[in-house]
Order: structure tokens, then sequence, then C-alpha cells
């Protein structure tokens, strides 16, 4: 980190909980299903908008101040951020839990060889947050429930992607982790090296990783394949949410070995 600048980690959690609360608060309304996906509403508005902010806002603050970056805009954080962020995904807790992957666009950008965000754009940033960014009023209607979900989802990706909010992420008991087998490492090591910042598969193998919020759950080390799916991933003794289990022993190919 450049310039000594300290990061206001707890700040960046905080602006995120308000605008989970709001899409929480929303949801008890209006469920998210097929059908209303497409639902539209000026509070949704608010949250897009304050979510994609947030975003560009920390993304803006990484290209500065670690890769001493100036003028930065969605083109540089493809280039930036998107190697680590493309292809992870997470659990959203809707009536139904649901797997989603809101880099996915820029997934297939780099399955494909290309190097410009533009040929992949996200739809939630592109055709909802830009739209209402520069005509609010018109484009009003391109805050639909489903872009404002993925927005929140990609937020909190960027978050657990941030090694300056990992401290605040423990510390407010996101991230959890099941520490039955006394294994004496640094659970930290698991997100380094989830994040291709350390090379040790022995640590993400043990370490049985959730990071949690109202309505986001990522086990730590499962889309990379440095955790093979299997029964003792999350043991009693896992601090993580019984929902998570229940979701991850029913949707994943797991094993009893």
């Amino acid at each position: 980190m450049s310039n000594n600048i300290k990061f206001p980690a707890n700040n960046v959690l905080g602006w995120y909980d308000q605008a989970e609360k709001a899409l929480a608060d929303f949801l008890s309304y209006v469920p998210y299903c097929d059908t209303h996906e497409q639902v539209w509403s000026p509070k949704l508005v608010t949250i897009l908008q304050e979510t994609c902010s947030q975003l560009d806002s920390l993304w803006r603050w990484e290209a500065v101040n670690i890769h001493s970056k100036k003028d930065v805009d969605i083109r540089d954080y493809f280039e930036l951020f998107g190697p680590d962020i493309a292809n992870r995904w997470l659990v959203f807790w809707a009536d139904e839990p649901i797997k989603i992957e809101p880099f996915d666009e820029w997934q297939k950008a780099h399955n494909s060889g290309k190097t410009e965000s533009s040929n992949h754009p996200l739809n939630w940033w592109k055709e909802g947050y830009q739209k209402i960014k520069h005509n609010r009023v018109e484009n009003r209607k391109c805050a639909t429930l489903k872009r404002t979900v993925e927005s929140l989802a990609g937020l909190f990706l960027a978050i657990i992607r941030c090694e300056e909010c990992w401290g605040a992420l423990w510390e407010r008991h996101w991230l959890t982790w099941d520490d039955s087998t006394n294994t004496p490492y640094d659970p930290l090591d698991c997100l380094r090296e989830d994040f291709g910042r350390i090379d040790d598969r022995g640590k993400c193998n043990v370490s049985r990783m959730a990071i949690e919020s109202q309505l986001f759950s990522y086990g730590v080390g499962l889309t990379k394949g440095l955790v093979k799916p299997r029964r003792e991933f999350f043991s009693e003794n896992s601090h993580c949410s019984n929902r998570f289990k229940a979701w991850y022993y029913d949707s994943c190919e797991v094993t009893s070995e």
C-alpha cells in the first residue's frame, strides 16, 4: 500500500451493511424469484446506485493506492481485478438459495481471449448503474431486482477480494472457519491462497472457511478447486451457518472420503 494511507475497512463494511439491509427489507415485501427478476422500484434505484458507487470507490481506491493508476474506469477494473474475481460464485439467500456469479460476463471474456471489458460488459453495471447515473429520471426502470441483487453480490465479492478488508470481516464474524482440527496456521493464509497471493495448497485443504453476510455466503477455496467437495468440509464444529452447510451438502457433489 503506497503513501502509508490507512484504509477505512470498517467504513467500507458499514456502508455495505446499510445497502444490504435496505435490499433485505425490500425482499421482505417482494421475494426474489424468476417472476420478480424484472420488477423495478424507486427504492431499487437508490440501492443499485449506492451499491455500484461503493464498488467504484473501493476499486478506485485500490487502483490508485495499490496499483498507482489514475483516471480509472470499468475497463481498468476488468484488467486489474477481473482475473481474481471473474469466476467467483456465492450463494444468495433468496426464498430458495441461488448460486450467483455476478462477474460471469467477465469470465466469458477471459475464456474467449478478449482483453477488453467492452466485449462482455456487466449488464448490471452498463444497463443498470451507468444509465441511472447519467439519467435517473428516464432510466429509473433499469433498476430491476435482478440487477440490484447482482450488483450487491459483486460488491460483496469485491470486499472479500480486498485484503485490507479481511481484518474487519473477521472482527464482524463474517469470516468463519472450522477450528476443530487445531491446525496451527493463520486462517487468513487460506484467503491469500484462494486469491493466488501465496502458493500453499495445504492450508485451504484443511481450513473449512466461509464468509457470510445476511444475504450471501462464500465458501473459501471452493471456486478455484483448492478444497475438494467432501463430507467433512463443514463439520459440526464449523462456525459457518447451518443454512450454508445444508446447501453445501444438498448442492455439491460431496464424497465420504
